[in-house]
């Protein structure tokens, strides 16, 4: 019989954790939530959640991971809330899985020290879209052939960082499958308004959009002599990541050591 994952999800109160504690309720074979931190909530329990048992619920991470006695953290704050929770993970030994936005190269490079030396299983996901991963691929496999790329993204308006980490981790993986050879960077003799060519990273545009209506949405465009490929994909809820970050807390929990998005584990070879 599979040990059942005991979970502590750090962002409970936001929009990603509330679908991540329900989802996990409906997989209670392999998955169970057994603790839940939020900066805004007095210490409780939840009960009206799917479960058939209490969850500890409170504000203090440090409290709710030693007193559940959890197997891994999965967390949906933002960058100092992960980088906290990762410290916390360390200290008691347990796996951690981070999907926050905001991460610097540097703060990748802590977390990656950190599993090393700690000896857990580290998981970062700038998108756990399986769908995102997809096209993430086949971007990688059609960048070695085109010099010339733009990607566009669009998310709501709420969103705190512009470009979001998926498009940056997009570009980034689309050089590294080139061996580091940068894309060709157009140039534009007369910009009539600041910043209307958007970003660049390494001669690839980057145009981020924030609109409400919108859930998220990337589009990669490659062009080549006569022709470009545009690779499009909707995200239209966030029961989309849901599948992912399932699958990486399998992973995780397994595998000890660093992991950077769902690419890493999936065989796409």
């Amino acid at each position: 019989m599979t040990k059942i994952i005991n979970i502590v999800v750090n962002g409970a109160n936001g929009r990603m954790g509330k679908e991540l504690i329900s989802s996990i309720s409906e997989n209670p074979e392999t998955t169970k939530v057994v603790g839940a931190v939020s900066r805004t909530t007095k210490p409780s329990t939840l009960t009206n959640n799917g479960e058939q048992h209490n969850i500890e619920y409170g504000t203090d991470l440090d409290f709710i991971v030693k007193t559940t006695k959890a197997d891994l953290v999965i967390d949906f704050t933002s960058r100092e809330g992960a980088m906290y929770a990762s410290e916390v993970c360390q200290k008691y030994s347990i796996d951690y899985i981070t999907g926050s936005s905001g991460l610097s190269e540097d703060d990748i490079s802590a977390l990656r020290t950190s599993a090393e030396k700690s000896n857990i299983g580290i998981f970062v996901g700038p998108n756990f879209s399986l769908g995102a991963i997809m096209i993430q691929y086949l971007s990688t496999l059609a960048g070695k052939h085109f010099d010339y790329a733009d990607i566009i993204e669009m998310h709501h308006a709420g969103k705190l960082d512009a470009p979001s980490g998926s498009a940056l981790a997009l570009a980034s993986d689309m050089i590294d499958a080139r061996q580091g050879s940068h894309f060709t960077e157009t140039h534009t003799e007369k910009i009539n308004l600041k910043d209307a060519r958007g970003g660049n990273f390494k001669g690839i545009g980057l145009h981020s959009i924030r609109l409400p209506g919108v859930m998220a949405r990337q589009e990669i465009i490659l062009g080549g002599q006569g022709e470009t490929i545009s690779l499009i994909h909707n995200t239209t809820n966030r029961n989309s990541y849901m599948p992912g970050i399932l699958k990486a807390a399998e992973f995780i929990v397994q595998h000890k050591g660093f992991y950077l998005g769902l690419g890493s584990i999936l065989d796409l070879s």
